[in-house]
């Protein structure tokens, strides 16, 4: 869950700690965490240059809006209303007798047109020109954003907000734009929405602080499509399930007393890996470090502790359930195994700062604890 990731992100000298992370690893994890992102090998050159995801991001929107320049914008049917003196669409009499139209020989009309100037172009721009204004981004990546703009010149600028991307009507005609809205949705979660939520100092969030956040989602959702992508219903594994969802209290159904259950805390689980008879519910945690240090003594963060072992007594599954939590590293690598109560426990890291290849095989080899 990202609840508990904030209090150790928010630590001001964690960000040296992100940076130790090759912007390559991160070009992968995106490659898995946003779909319809592929792995272009010709752009390892230009990447190197970059200092922040928010690089990555502008480099995929230059690309994808230059490939809409040359195909054209995806125009629609939008609703039109003025006082003309050429009759079109519908009148509405009404109005036209209110705003004294026929006075002056013209009439209130009512009518579709079919424009460029729709939702889907104006969340585009809106994001290309919000991107431009954060100074942390790549000098040469705002330019390049800055010199795109006026293509968008019949398409309004919009304020966006969570709804404009309440969208699941995805079409043969539209299809294209759905990996482009993606990207400006992740965009505007992590650097453009307003975050109610102060830092310790009572201010809003810098950009360095909605970084840091954003790496821990970014690791988070990676883990979860790489099982997705990797071994879902393949081969051997068949059947391999990947999946997450909220587990209730195994509350005692014979116990009267009704009051106070609606505040019992809400499990959501990050990853839940499922073959055959076992499941292992991983939650993936994002901190500076990994062990806390009381009266000089290294132990584990009890409350990372309780929360996976209350998963995994919650859990409903009718079989072998083991509990993980996974830690993103960048220079500590630990490899713990507990049986609790006859149900197993793995801590374990996944250095971010080594070979893409390295960690691919460490994310597979998890894979095992269920299936041998």
């Amino acid at each position: 869950m990202m609840e508990d990731k904030e209090e150790a992100i928010n630590n001001p000298n964690f960000q040296k700690h992100i940076h130790k992370i090759p912007i390559s690893n991160i070009y992968y994890m995106l490659s898995y965490a946003l779909d319809f992102l592929e792995i272009d090998e010709d752009f390892k050159i230009e990447y190197k240059d970059f200092r922040y995801t928010i690089d990555l991001y502008a480099h995929f929107l230059l690309k994808e809006v230059n490939v809409l320049l040359k195909r054209g914008f995806l125009k629609g049917y939008e609703a039109m209303s003025e006082s003309t003196a050429h009759i079109k669409g519908k009148i509405n009499i009404n109005k036209s007798i209110k705003r004294q139209s026929l006075r002056n020989k013209k009439l209130y009309c009512e009518y579709d047109e079919f424009v460029e100037d729709i939702l889907f172009n104006r969340v585009i721009k809106s994001t290309i020109i919000s991107l431009t204004k954060i100074k942390e981004l790549n000098i040469k990546k705002k330019e390049d954003l800055q010199r795109i703009i006026p293509y968008f010149n019949l398409v309004s600028n919009i304020n966006i907000n969570n709804h404009d991307f309440d969208y699941s009507s995805w079409n043969r005609n539209n299809y294209h734009y759905k990996w482009i809205i993606e990207l400006c949705k992740w965009i505007f979660r992590n650097y453009i929405l307003p975050d109610d939520r102060e830092n310790e100092d009572g201010v809003a969030k810098t950009f360095t602080e909605k970084h840091k956040n954003e790496i821990a989602k970014l690791f988070e959702k990676f883990v979860f499509k790489f099982y997705e992508r990797e071994f879902k219903d393949l081969g051997e594994l068949k059947g391999f399930k990947v999946h997450n969802q909220r587990i209730k209290w195994d509350l005692n159904l014979n116990y009267d007393e009704e009051r106070g259950k609606e505040y019992l805390p809400t499990m959501v689980t990050d990853i839940i890996l499922e073959h055959e008879n076992k499941q292992l519910i991983i939650d993936t945690k994002f901190y500076k470090n990994i062990l806390d240090t009381n009266y000089k003594k290294k132990t584990l963060k009890s409350s990372h502790l309780y929360q996976i072992y209350s998963y995994i007594n919650n859990s409903k599954f009718n079989g072998e359930i083991s509990g993980m939590l996974l830690y993103a590293s960048f220079d500590e690598d630990i490899n713990y195994q507990y049986k609790i109560q006859d149900k197993i426990i793995h801590i374990k890291s996944l250095n971010l700062n080594q070979e893409w290849e390295k960690i691919d095989e460490d994310l597979r080899e998890i894979v095992k604890c269920i299936t041998f």
